[in-house]
């Protein structure tokens, strides 16, 4: 290490200790009037949050880093969040964001496009990090893939900034097999180095930590859940108000799916098992509550082959109090995938205080421990068996209770920016007495 590098490392470390401002974090600490470290406050600690996109279609990343930043911000925490302009009628989370507590304190950075190669390079987006940096003790990256996490990840090794990396899910195996040349390609372009070169990876579970163990990463996993703004649902909306809002649902029961229309969301085997379900459990409709990603029309098409069309409502993203009246009318809510890290979707539909079924796949095993509905293997009859026997049960109302109760205790935002700040204080550079 050259020793001008090692006088600006300690000139580091000693502002983040003694200031208070991020103005006065950029201050030199040599030559210093006798007396003036006294006058001094602790610095806040600056977080800065580094997603590719906040439009609501990008799916998790956006919806968790927004939730986390303003919990943390409520902390009394400096955020700021870097990511892309929105598309010109995109639904985004930033409205959302500004409700949340602490919200209306994280600054966002939005970076313009500049077409295909700053979509390429990330290069606009690399000198906005950079001086956004500088300003941060600490760099959160949530994603693998996109351009704007590799420079931002470079600019924070260049000013000796801790980073860490949130995969959501991308490094699971499953994830790795689609687009697999194109994956590997970027592995060995940039993306192992950036994930192998981070203070410590942040995984959601155990099941995610276990799973990304064949790609021999060198950084210590800190398990950091996503979690919930349980205040949202303190207060539901009537049982009947969807169905009042949807009166093609002829008032039946119905099983919930939301999220977005995708194949890693197991929709196919959720078409097979509700044509199960549909012949022995009547009236009863399924609503697919979310943004087609690709595969609406293809689930459109299965559901007319099994003769169940007619039962099946596509009703969109919903969002805020449509998205509460959703899950406060539906008997049971059902996200059969073939991958997800920590699923937003179950975590809200069990504060909402509905029994879930669920894949193996979507590492929730606390469905089972708590009985709390079912975790199925990745099988349309396995799945329908899941439904039928949750569906017939007698007690779901106290199923229900429990599901919110784990929930609060364990899975809310607050509770989760807690956790960070514990481990982002583990990784930011000591300061020498």
């Amino acid at each position: 290490m050259h020793a001008a590098d090692a006088v600006v490392r300690e000139e580091r470390r000693f502002i983040r200790d003694v200031m208070q401002t991020p103005k006065a974090k950029l201050r030199r600490t040599f030559g210093m009037p006798n007396g003036i470290v006294a006058d001094l406050k602790p610095s806040p600690l600056h977080v800065l949050h580094v997603v590719a996109s906040l439009e609501s279609v990008s799916g998790g990343p956006p919806m968790v880093v927004s939730r986390l930043a303003a919990a943390q911000a409520a902390l009394d925490v400096e955020v700021t969040i870097l990511s892309s302009v929105p598309r010109p009628g995109q639904d985004t989370v930033i409205p959302g964001l500004r409700r949340l507590p602490g919200g209306e304190k994280v600054t966002l950075e939005l970076v313009p496009g500049d077409g295909l190669i700053e979509d390429l390079t990330a290069r606009r987006a690399g000198r906005v990090a950079r001086r956004l940096v500088e300003r941060a003790d600490i760099v959160h990256l949530a994603g693998v893939w996109d351009p704007i996490l590799l420079a931002a990840a470079r600019e924070a090794r260049r000013a000796d900034i801790p980073y860490c990396v949130a995969p959501h899910g991308m490094l699971d195996p499953y994830a790795l097999t689609q687009s697999r040349l194109k994956k590997r390609l970027a592995l060995m372009a940039g993306v192992r180095a950036m994930l192998n070169k981070a203070s410590f990876l942040q995984t959601l579970n155990r099941a995610e930590r276990v799973r990304m163990t064949p790609l021999a990463l060198i950084p210590q996993p800190e398990i950091i859940p996503n979690g919930i703004s349980f205040e949202e649902f303190a207060e539901l909306p009537p049982s009947d108000e969807f169905h009042r809002s949807h009166p093609e649902l002829r008032g039946e029961p119905y099983i919930l799916f939301m999220g977005r229309l995708h194949l890693i969301k197991g929709l196919d085997y959720l078409a097979d098992a509700f044509a199960i379900v549909a012949r022995q459990i009547a009236p009863l409709r399924l609503v697919m509550a979310g943004p087609d990603a690709g595969y609406k029309d293809e689930f459109a098409r299965r559901i007319t082959e099994l003769g169940v069309a007619d039962r099946v409502h596509f009703v969109g993203p919903p969002y805020e109090r449509p998205k509460l009246a959703a899950l406060a009318g539906a008997s049971l809510f059902c996200q059969p995938s073939r991958q997800e890290g920590f699923s937003i979707a179950i975590t809200e539909a069990l504060a909402a205080g509905v029994p879930c079924v669920v894949t193996e796949e979507c590492r929730f095993p606390e469905i089972a421990e708590l009985d709390i509905g079912a975790v199925t293997p990745l099988d349309s009859e396995a799945i329908a068996a899941g439904l039928i026997d949750v569906l017939r049960r007698n007690d779901r109302e106290r199923i229900g209770a429990r599901g919110r109760e784990l929930v609060k205790s364990a899975y809310t935002w607050p509770l989760v920016a807690r956790r960070s700040i514990e481990i982002y204080t583990n990784y930011l550079p000591a300061l020498e007495g």
